[in-house]
């Protein structure tokens, strides 16, 4: 007759239902595959809920002990007699002997790659050592030239720079020279001595110089500010104490006629 499993003796009984994870069913005797995985992942979604804080401790222990019972009674199987000791030395020798037999020609094998790898890792240091030492020298090379370039650029640049700001300077004082006081056509950007573009340009404490289109805007400025501009003008003089001083300057810098020094 085939064997029927059947329920095992009350000896394992599966956990009380914690009121969140389904018990498993009653083990077969002796446990089945599917006896051992259901307690198995019984146990794991007990655990995850302990801890999310879900059930107690208790009852993860519950889990953990009913595990332990199927698995105690799935491996208490019936062991036939053992063979005479003699018998089992036997046995052992020779099944030794024949697994020396059987893996010493492929630990002959296993040396011979090994002595291969050492040599091809040999080979292939050197030969990156030399590719390694090649690249190295071309992006020195590569470098010292983009430095070289860039550094002609910059001056190339500043040169650019400084011929606009000479241009852009001979226009201004053209324009404003003839504008009045720019009630109608107004007054040019005047670069600074050293090219810099005054208009919106930041100097102190966040203050940004204003643009000077018209004569009002220039008597307008802060005391601040028209020592800026004075300073950006004839970064060689001293700066004026006196306000209107450094006003009148002002003015003659952009290239307004001295008729307007008397309003600023």
């Amino acid at each position: 007759m085939a064997n029927v499993a059947v329920p095992n003796p009350p000896g394992i009984v599966p956990p009380a239902d914690n009121g969140l994870i389904r018990s498993p069913p009653q083990p077969n005797n002796p446990p089945t595959d599917t006896n051992i995985s259901q307690a198995t992942l019984y146990e794991l979604d007990c655990l995850h809920a302990h801890n999310r804080r879900e059930i107690t401790q208790e009852q993860l222990a519950e889990a953990t002990k009913f595990k332990h019972a199927v698995l105690t009674a799935a491996n208490a199987v019936a062991v036939p007699d053992a063979p005479p000791p003699w018998l089992q030395q036997v046995v052992t020798n020779a099944v030794q002997a024949a697994i020396a037999d059987a893996i010493q020609p492929l630990r002959d094998d296993i040396t011979t790659l090994r002595n291969d790898m050492t040599t091809s890792q040999n080979a292939l240091r050197n030969d990156m050592t030399t590719s390694l030492n090649a690249l190295r020298d071309d992006m020195t090379t590569s470098q010292n030239a983009l430095r070289d370039n860039i550094t002609a650029l910059r001056d190339d640049i500043a040169t650019l720079t400084t011929r606009s700001a000479k241009v852009q300077r001979c226009a201004a004082l053209t324009t404003n020279s003839s504008v009045g006081e720019g009630k109608g056509a107004k007054f040019e950007e005047v670069p600074f001595a050293n090219g810099i573009y005054p208009w919106g340009h930041l100097i102190a404490h966040g203050v940004v110089l204003p643009e000077l289109t018209t004569l009002a805007k220039v008597s307008a400025l802060t005391p601040q500010e028209s020592r800026a501009y004075h300073q950006g003008y004839y970064p060689q003089d001293a700066i004026p104490g006196d306000e209107k001083e450094r006003k009148v300057a002002i003015l003659r810098a952009i290239g307004c006629p001295e008729r307007h020094a008397e309003t600023v």
